[in-house]
């Protein structure tokens, strides 16, 4: 009998979003890429039909599905990927995909119009001539140049993700700069900057040292909220740093400027499709294999799956207790604990502490703001030789 991990009288959260893993391969090799998908024409997983998506999408409506966004790998890969959308959108839901743009031409822009479809695509680096040799595909940034482009002319709402490192943080200005300067842009456009996270490929990059220290998180931070979010909010470009709440001050956070990030994803509201069609709560799947409930190609009962996971911890994931380290965080009913695929990354469990947040703990840096009076005045009396041992640390790995 599956565990319940809730305390009495603790509903079960609404059924929202359903993110659906169209494929595991992608025609492109970005190393930041936290998903790690094969190459294209290289994998060996059996895939569901367009019938057992569509079967699924219609189970979830009674239930309260509000949102399906498609993603991989690279979905346009997959013919499957416009029909899966299309009968999401003619179900009243609304739709979303995460695409590196390269294969968008007329007939996707087209689509992506028709039935509003809000478009997720990534940029890291913003050269002279537009081009990225680490995609692993010749031309692939003029590509998603030139598609985003194309998107926000015809009034498409775009997601641009970047992911910040040692490598790219210099671009990130340039980044903004350009899409700022897109001439006929309609569409809305927001700018996500994510820390990479190490899970996966990424992790070659950590060993590169390309992860940022909690310090400089801290001071680009800083940047973001005074000097970046003010001056391109004018240009109508959001700006949302993905990064937790303990990074943010309180103020900007009331104020929700550029904190949207500082909010838990939505895992507590969705469910997630892999590429073989497991059932899971998010990415997570892959590594956490006790997490997955069910597959969407063999027989499922959606409506059980979803009041009752299968274990104890898919339920801890689902509805955080205290974290295991910083237990005293007083923020953590806002966050709900963070990103659990980037908790996975960081200690092989879905209900590890924050990955951002307890290395800033572990720097001496946490802000006192965020712990109760007991706790506070105890991190005050270890904060010294926290950031004292940080500053070694930091200094031998530079």
């Amino acid at each position: 009998m599956p565990v319940d991990s809730r305390k009495a009288g603790e509903s079960i959260p609404p059924f929202r979003s359903i993110y659906i893993r169209l494929t595991d391969e992608c025609n492109q090799h970005c190393p930041y890429c936290w998903a790690s998908p094969v190459l294209e024409g290289r994998s060996t997983v059996k895939r569901p039909d367009l019938a057992q998506y569509r079967r699924f999408i219609d189970r979830a409506v009674p239930l309260g599905l509000s949102r399906v966004k498609v993603t991989g790998g690279e979905p346009l890969l997959r013919v499957e990927t416009l029909l899966v959308l299309a009968h999401a959108s003619r179900r009243g839901v609304a739709t979303a995909i995460d695409t590196n743009a390269a294969l968008v031409g007329e007939v996707e822009v087209d689509f992506f119009r028709r039935n509003r479809v809000h478009v997720g695509t990534s940029l890291d680096v913003c050269g002279p001539d537009g081009s990225d040799p680490r995609r692993g595909l010749r031309g692939a940034l003029q590509r998603t140049w030139k598609a985003v482009k194309a998107m926000t002319r015809a009034g498409i709402d775009l997601t641009v993700t970047a992911a910040v490192s040692h490598g790219s943080l210099g671009e990130i200005d340039r980044i903004l700069d350009r899409l700022a300067g897109i001439e006929g842009r309609r569409g809305r456009i927001a700018v996500k900057i994510n820390p990479i996270v190490t899970l996966r490929r990424v992790s070659s990059m950590n060993k590169r040292r390309e992860a940022l220290f909690p310090h400089e998180l801290l001071e680009f931070t800083n940047r973001v909220l005074r000097d970046l979010a003010p001056s391109y909010r004018e240009k109508s470009l959001d700006i949302i740093l993905q990064l937790e709440s303990a990074f943010f001050p309180i103020g900007s956070m009331v104020q929700a400027v550029a904190a949207s990030g500082a909010r838990h994803c939505g895992f507590l509201n969705l469910i997630s499709v892999l590429a073989d069609g497991s059932i899971t709560l998010c990415g997570i799947g892959p590594e956490q294999k006790h997490l997955i409930m069910g597959n969407i190609q063999r027989s499922y009962d959606l409506t059980r799956i979803w009041e009752r996971a299968l274990d104890a911890e898919c339920q801890a994931a689902r509805f955080p207790r205290p974290l295991r380290r910083l237990r005293k965080c007083l923020a953590q009913s806002d966050c709900l604990s963070g990103c659990r695929a980037a908790a996975v990354a960081a200690g092989a469990s879905a209900a590890e502490s924050p990955l951002w947040c307890q290395s800033l703990y572990d720097a001496g840096l946490f802000p006192a703001s965020r712990l109760n009076d007991e706790s506070a005045k105890r991190y005050a009396e270890i904060a010294p030789s926290l950031q004292a041992r940080f500053r070694q640390e930091a200094a031998a790995l530079a």
